[in-house]
Protein backbone atom coordinates (compact mmCIF):
# COMPACT_ATOMS: atom_id res chain seq x y z
CA UNK A 1 0.00 0.00 0.00
CA UNK A 2 2.86 2.36 0.87
CA UNK A 3 4.46 1.76 -2.52
CA UNK A 4 1.26 2.63 -4.32
CA UNK A 5 0.81 5.81 -2.34
CA UNK A 6 4.40 6.82 -2.95
CA UNK A 7 4.02 6.10 -6.65
CA UNK A 8 0.86 8.23 -6.89
CA UNK A 9 2.59 11.06 -5.02
CA UNK A 10 5.43 11.04 -7.55
CA UNK A 11 3.00 11.13 -10.46
CA UNK A 12 0.79 13.93 -9.13
CA UNK A 13 3.57 16.05 -7.56
CA UNK A 14 4.41 17.94 -10.79
CA UNK A 15 0.73 18.73 -11.30
CA UNK A 16 0.43 20.15 -7.81
CA UNK A 17 3.53 22.31 -8.18
CA UNK A 18 2.96 23.60 -11.69
CA UNK A 19 -0.83 23.99 -11.74
CA UNK A 20 -0.78 27.66 -10.56
CA UNK A 21 1.74 28.50 -13.27
CA UNK A 22 -0.29 26.80 -15.97
CA UNK A 23 -3.46 28.51 -14.81
CA UNK A 24 -1.71 31.92 -14.96
CA UNK A 25 -0.45 31.22 -18.50
CA UNK A 26 -3.89 30.12 -19.64
CA UNK A 27 -5.44 33.35 -18.33
CA UNK A 28 -3.07 35.60 -20.32
CA UNK A 29 -4.01 36.44 -23.93
CA UNK A 30 -1.90 34.86 -26.61
CA UNK A 31 0.69 37.01 -28.29
CA UNK A 32 0.68 37.18 -32.03
CA UNK A 33 4.10 36.28 -33.28
CA UNK A 34 4.95 37.58 -36.70
CA UNK A 35 6.67 35.07 -38.93
CA UNK A 36 10.33 35.67 -39.36
CA UNK A 37 11.52 36.37 -42.81
CA UNK A 38 13.42 33.47 -44.25
CA UNK A 39 16.45 34.41 -46.16
CA UNK A 40 16.53 32.70 -49.54
CA UNK A 41 19.79 31.07 -50.44
CA UNK A 42 21.61 32.34 -53.45
CA UNK A 43 20.21 31.17 -56.80
CA UNK A 44 23.27 29.08 -57.64
CA UNK A 45 23.08 27.12 -54.41
CA UNK A 46 19.32 26.60 -54.73
CA UNK A 47 19.74 25.44 -58.32
CA UNK A 48 22.29 22.80 -57.28
CA UNK A 49 19.96 21.51 -54.59
CA UNK A 50 17.06 21.31 -57.04
CA UNK A 51 19.23 19.39 -59.50
CA UNK A 52 20.26 16.93 -56.79
CA UNK A 53 16.64 16.46 -55.76
CA UNK A 54 15.60 15.89 -59.39
CA UNK A 55 18.41 13.33 -59.86
CA UNK A 56 17.43 11.57 -56.67
CA UNK A 57 13.75 11.43 -57.72
CA UNK A 58 14.75 10.01 -61.09
CA UNK A 59 16.86 7.29 -59.44
CA UNK A 60 14.02 6.40 -57.10
CA UNK A 61 11.59 6.20 -60.04
CA UNK A 62 13.91 3.88 -62.01
CA UNK A 63 14.31 1.64 -58.95
CA UNK A 64 10.55 1.49 -58.56
CA UNK A 65 10.02 0.54 -62.19
CA UNK A 66 12.74 -2.12 -61.98
CA UNK A 67 11.20 -3.54 -58.81
CA UNK A 68 7.72 -3.56 -60.38
CA UNK A 69 9.08 -5.33 -63.45
CA UNK A 70 10.68 -8.01 -61.28
CA UNK A 71 7.53 -8.42 -59.22
CA UNK A 72 5.38 -8.58 -62.35
CA UNK A 73 7.65 -11.23 -63.83
CA UNK A 74 7.56 -13.27 -60.61
CA UNK A 75 3.79 -12.91 -60.42
CA UNK A 76 3.40 -14.04 -64.01
CA UNK A 77 5.52 -17.13 -63.46
CA UNK A 78 3.61 -17.90 -60.27
CA UNK A 79 0.22 -17.50 -62.00
CA UNK A 80 1.46 -19.69 -64.83
CA UNK A 81 2.61 -22.41 -62.41
CA UNK A 82 -0.66 -22.37 -60.50
CA UNK A 83 -2.65 -22.45 -63.74
CA UNK A 84 -0.65 -25.36 -65.13
CA UNK A 85 -1.12 -27.34 -61.90
CA UNK A 86 -4.86 -26.65 -61.94
CA UNK A 87 -5.19 -27.70 -65.57
CA UNK A 88 -3.14 -30.86 -64.94
CA UNK A 89 -5.34 -31.74 -61.95
CA UNK A 90 -8.51 -31.29 -63.98
CA UNK A 91 -7.08 -33.36 -66.83
CA UNK A 92 -6.28 -36.19 -64.41
CA UNK A 93 -9.81 -36.10 -63.01
CA UNK A 94 -11.30 -36.23 -66.51
CA UNK A 95 -9.07 -39.12 -67.58
CA UNK A 96 -9.90 -41.11 -64.42
CA UNK A 97 -13.62 -40.59 -64.98
CA UNK A 98 -13.27 -41.66 -68.62
CA UNK A 99 -11.56 -44.88 -67.51
CA UNK A 100 -14.33 -45.50 -65.01
CA UNK A 101 -16.91 -44.83 -67.72
CA UNK A 102 -15.21 -47.35 -70.02
CA UNK A 103 -15.18 -50.01 -67.29
CA UNK A 104 -18.85 -49.39 -66.51
CA UNK A 105 -19.59 -49.67 -70.24
CA UNK A 106 -17.80 -53.02 -70.37
CA UNK A 107 -19.81 -54.27 -67.41
CA UNK A 108 -23.00 -53.04 -69.07
CA UNK A 109 -22.20 -55.06 -72.20
CA UNK A 110 -21.68 -58.15 -70.04
CA UNK A 111 -25.05 -57.59 -68.37
CA UNK A 112 -26.70 -57.08 -71.75
CA UNK A 113 -25.29 -60.41 -72.99
CA UNK A 114 -26.85 -62.05 -69.94
CA UNK A 115 -30.22 -60.66 -70.96
CA UNK A 116 -30.58 -57.80 -68.52
CA UNK A 117 -32.06 -54.40 -69.42
CA UNK A 118 -29.38 -51.68 -69.50
CA UNK A 119 -31.08 -48.85 -71.41
CA UNK A 120 -31.05 -46.54 -68.40
CA UNK A 121 -27.39 -47.34 -67.72
CA UNK A 122 -26.47 -46.61 -71.33
CA UNK A 123 -28.31 -43.28 -71.20
CA UNK A 124 -26.44 -42.32 -68.04
CA UNK A 125 -23.12 -43.38 -69.59
CA UNK A 126 -23.82 -41.30 -72.70
CA UNK A 127 -24.66 -38.30 -70.52
CA UNK A 128 -21.44 -38.74 -68.50
CA UNK A 129 -19.35 -39.15 -71.66
CA UNK A 130 -20.84 -36.05 -73.27
CA UNK A 131 -20.17 -34.03 -70.10
CA UNK A 132 -16.59 -35.30 -69.93
CA UNK A 133 -15.98 -34.52 -73.61
CA UNK A 134 -17.41 -31.05 -73.16
CA UNK A 135 -15.24 -30.50 -70.07
CA UNK A 136 -12.17 -31.68 -72.02
CA UNK A 137 -12.88 -29.20 -74.84
CA UNK A 138 -13.45 -26.38 -72.36
CA UNK A 139 -10.21 -27.28 -70.62
CA UNK A 140 -8.31 -26.95 -73.89
CA UNK A 141 -9.81 -23.47 -74.30
CA UNK A 142 -8.77 -22.61 -70.73
CA UNK A 143 -5.19 -23.64 -71.53
CA UNK A 144 -5.02 -21.16 -74.40
CA UNK A 145 -6.70 -18.45 -72.32
CA UNK A 146 -4.18 -19.02 -69.54
CA UNK A 147 -1.34 -18.26 -71.94
CA UNK A 148 -3.15 -15.14 -73.17
CA UNK A 149 -3.86 -14.04 -69.60
CA UNK A 150 -0.20 -13.30 -68.93
CA UNK A 151 0.09 -10.93 -71.92
CA UNK A 152 -3.31 -9.32 -71.40
CA UNK A 153 -3.88 -5.59 -70.96
CA UNK A 154 -6.44 -6.20 -68.20
CA UNK A 155 -5.43 -9.48 -66.51
CA UNK A 156 -7.89 -9.12 -63.63
CA UNK A 157 -10.92 -8.95 -65.92
CA UNK A 158 -9.65 -11.87 -68.00
CA UNK A 159 -8.90 -13.81 -64.82
CA UNK A 160 -12.51 -13.48 -63.67
CA UNK A 161 -13.74 -14.90 -66.98
CA UNK A 162 -11.18 -17.71 -66.75
CA UNK A 163 -12.23 -18.47 -63.18
CA UNK A 164 -15.88 -18.71 -64.27
CA UNK A 165 -14.98 -21.18 -67.03
CA UNK A 166 -13.01 -23.31 -64.57
CA UNK A 167 -16.05 -23.38 -62.28
CA UNK A 168 -18.18 -24.59 -65.18
CA UNK A 169 -15.63 -27.31 -66.00
CA UNK A 170 -15.65 -28.47 -62.37
CA UNK A 171 -19.46 -28.54 -62.40
CA UNK A 172 -19.42 -30.69 -65.54
CA UNK A 173 -16.94 -33.07 -63.91
CA UNK A 174 -19.09 -33.34 -60.79
CA UNK A 175 -22.23 -33.91 -62.88
CA UNK A 176 -20.49 -36.60 -64.92
CA UNK A 177 -19.33 -38.34 -61.74
CA UNK A 178 -22.90 -38.29 -60.44
CA UNK A 179 -24.13 -39.75 -63.72
CA UNK A 180 -21.52 -42.52 -63.49
CA UNK A 181 -22.56 -43.25 -59.90
CA UNK A 182 -26.19 -43.48 -61.03
CA UNK A 183 -25.14 -45.86 -63.84
CA UNK A 184 -23.36 -48.09 -61.31
CA UNK A 185 -26.47 -48.03 -59.13
CA UNK A 186 -28.59 -49.09 -62.11
CA UNK A 187 -26.27 -52.02 -62.80
CA UNK A 188 -26.29 -52.95 -59.11
CA UNK A 189 -30.08 -52.85 -59.07
CA UNK A 190 -30.11 -55.23 -62.07
CA UNK A 191 -27.94 -57.69 -60.20
CA UNK A 192 -30.14 -57.51 -57.13
CA UNK A 193 -27.69 -55.58 -54.98
CA UNK A 194 -27.27 -51.89 -54.33
CA UNK A 195 -24.31 -49.54 -54.40
CA UNK A 196 -24.76 -46.25 -52.61
CA UNK A 197 -21.41 -44.71 -53.69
Amino acid sequence: MRKTGFFLLIIFFPFIIFSPIWAEEAAQPLEVVEPATVETPPQGFQGKIQEKVADWKEKVQTRKTERRAKLTEKAQTRVNQIGQRLVARLERRISRLKKISDRIGEKAVIWQERGREIAETEALLEEADSLLNSAQQDLEAVKSQLDQLLESEEPQVDFQALRQEIREIRKKIVDSRQALAAAVNCLAAQSGGSNEN
